[in-house]
C-alpha cells in the first residue's frame, strides 16, 4: 500500500468502529419499554403457560399455614431491578388486591437499592 501521512490514525479493519465512535451508539426503544415490563404481569403474552408475578406471590402464599398467610401478604419485599419500572409497585398492588383475600392487608417494604439487594443479602 501507500504511505501513511505522518500523524494520521492507522487504517481501520473493515467492520471495526473507531473507539471515539463506539460511544455514540444509541437504541431507539418505542413500544419495548412497556412489552418488557408486562412480562413480568402476564408472561402468556408472549406464549409462556406460566404464572406471573402476583399470581407467583399468591401461589407461595397458599403453599405456607394459614395463620401465615395474613405476615406474609403484609410483608413483601419488593426487590430486583425490575421494580424499578414506573409504577411497578402500584401495579403489583392491584393485580394482587384481585387475588388475595380482601380481608388481609397487602404491605410493600422496598429494597434501599433494590438492583443489588439481592446480593448484599
Amino acid at each position: 500500500g501507500g504511505a501513511r501521512e505522518e500523524g494520521a490514525p492507522p487504517p481501520q479493519k473493515k467492520g471495526r468502529v473507531p473507539a471515539d465512535r463506539a460511544e455514540e451508539q444509541a437504541l431507539s426503544l418505542s413500544n419495548e419499554r412497556i412489552t418488557v415490563p408486562e412480562l413480568l404481569f402476564h408472561p402468556s403474552d408472549i406464549g409462556l403457560e406460566q404464572a406471573g408475578l402476583p399470581e407467583c406471590i399468591v401461589q407461595a402464599a397458599e403453599a405456607c399455614p394459614p395463620d401465615m398467610r395474613e405476615a406474609l401478604y403484609a410483608n413483601i419485599l419488593v426487590t430486583g431491578g425490575s421494580s424499578r419500572f414506573p409504577n411497578f409497585e402500584e401495579r403489583l398492588q392491584r393485580e394482587l388486591r384481585a387475588l388475595v383475600p380482601s380481608d388481609l392487608p397487602i404491605g410493600f417494604t422496598a429494597a434501599s437499592d433494590p438492583t443489588l439487594a439481592a446480593w448484599r443479602g
